[in-house]
């Protein structure tokens, strides 16, 4: 080998060490613009918030076309079809994300996103709703979510807690401020219009960010970042969903999400009608009750996820449940002659299921690894699914028994001590893996 050719070795070796080094640099910036399209995203996804907007509009509509009485409680399972339908793409699209990474699932889910609420503006019977905004729509909203979330938590494994609040806080923000917009839209164009208004915007959104999103490559890591043994549990290994669900820890923080999650389902799906019924507010400041529940939600995620960054995910869990169950009690005290207590209930029980859901992907990666994060937090996220189906369904039904509010906070705050004993199952048996 000629001088030259040594020199032309050691040129290359010395170009590819230096492409690696700048690679890297460029991947730790770049997160941090991927995080900002991913927020994005799922403000965009968070337009499922505004059916309860949609849905009185639709109601009168579908009553004209078909010459029959249709109320707003009729079409209140459309809502409940679209949330039961998020964690099947969730599972089913974070095997696909796994694998190829967040690109295509989340173009998918915008299309099907738009396709749902187009298609949810020309039907004119429950049945098509059912197609339109309860499955197309719901498939959607499920690809995107899980595509978002789980891959973004992969670029930020010093920052786990914090981008999983920020991502989930960016999904839930959207019942603050969308229902206005829809409210504005459904009196200046009509449902129809809006609906189509709505699938181009945010299907345009979720389809261009989806484009610009990538696939967190292998093994990724943050220069000089390691996990703080002394405050956090992480797995040692990386838990495909067939082992995840063969291990007792996932059933533990799966019953502890429910019970966490369920009392905040509970009290915020009946927000407005505790608020009149319970404490006599009427109008606006009924409303407002839905507006602190959902704003304070959003916060919970944010802050809940970057305290557990620092003190760990279980303690800020347990942190949370411990603030639902003031809250609960709160509510449970609160009367027509203090409405201040009432307001911090919702406050605080906003704040508290914030906190679980900001946490909870996080916490999925902690005990389970990355790699089939998109797959295992699909499994996981069954979880809320059924909090949000159980939800309403269970403060009805108590609320009938008693004729009034306080079985079903009672039942919340049962629901909420039962989930500190999934916590110490947890604790005991299954926090090191």
């Amino acid at each position: 080998m000629t001088g030259i050719d040594i020199f032309l070795c050691k040129a290359d070796t010395f170009r590819k060490e230096v492409s690696a080094i700048f690679t890297s640099m460029t991947l730790i910036k770049k997160r941090w613009y991927l995080l900002v399209i991913a927020c994005l995203i799922n403000i965009a996804a968070g337009s499922i918030y505004a059916w309860s907007v949609f849905s009185p509009a639709k109601a009168a509509q579908m009553s004209q076309t078909l010459g029959t009485t249709v109320t707003a409680g009729e079409l209140s399972i459309i809502f409940s079809v679209a949330n039961a339908m998020c964690p099947v793409t969730m599972i089913f699209g974070g095997l696909i994300i796994d694998r190829i990474g967040p690109k295509l699932v989340t173009v998918a889910g915008g299309i099907l996103i738009a396709l749902g609420l187009f298609g949810a503006g020309l039907s004119t019977t429950i049945t098509e709703l059912i197609f339109t905004y309860g499955i197309l729509f719901g498939l959607g909203i499920g690809l995107v979510y899980g595509a978002v979330i789980s891959n973004t938590i992969k670029f930020f494994p010093d920052h786990r807690g914090l981008v999983a609040g920020l991502t989930t806080a960016s999904y839930s923000i959207c019942a603050f401020f969308l229902p206005p917009i829809a409210t504005a839209l459904i009196a200046n164009v009509g449902i129809v219009s809006a609906f189509e208004i709505f699938a181009l915007a945010l299907g345009g959104v979720i389809v261009l960010g989806g484009f610009l999103s990538m696939k967190c490559p292998e093994n990724f890591q943050v220069s000089g970042f390691a996990f703080k043994s002394s405050t956090r549990y992480h797995s040692s290994r990386e838990f495909s969903w067939r082992q995840m669900l063969k291990t007792p820890t996932f059933y533990c923080m799966f019953g502890f999400m429910i019970c966490g999650s369920l009392a905040g389902m509970m009290i915020g799906s009946q927000a407005t009608s505790i608020a009149s019924e319970k404490i006599g507010l009427i109008g606006q400041a009924a409303a407002l009750s839905v507006s602190i529940f959902a704003l304070f939600n959003t916060f919970g995620r944010v802050i809940a996820g970057f305290i557990s960054d620092w003190i760990g995910r279980f303690p800020t869990i347990l942190a949370a449940s411990g603030l639902s169950v003031i809250g609960l009690l709160l509510l449970l005290i609160a009367d027509s002659t203090c409405s201040s207590l009432f307001y911090a209930s919702m406050l605080i029980l906003g704040g508290a299921m914030g906190g679980f859901m900001g946490i909870y992907p996080a916490f999925t990666a902690d005990e389970f690894g990355t790699v089939n994060n998109s797959t295992n937090y699909g499994f996981m996220f069954c979880a809320c699914s059924i909090s949000g189906f159980l939800g309403s369904g269970v403060v009805n039904y108590l609320k009938g028994v008693s004729n009034g509010y306080e079985l079903p906070i009672q039942g919340a705050v049962c629901v909420t001590l039962l989930g500190f004993g999934f916590a110490w199952l947890y604790w005991r048996f299954c926090r090191t893996n």
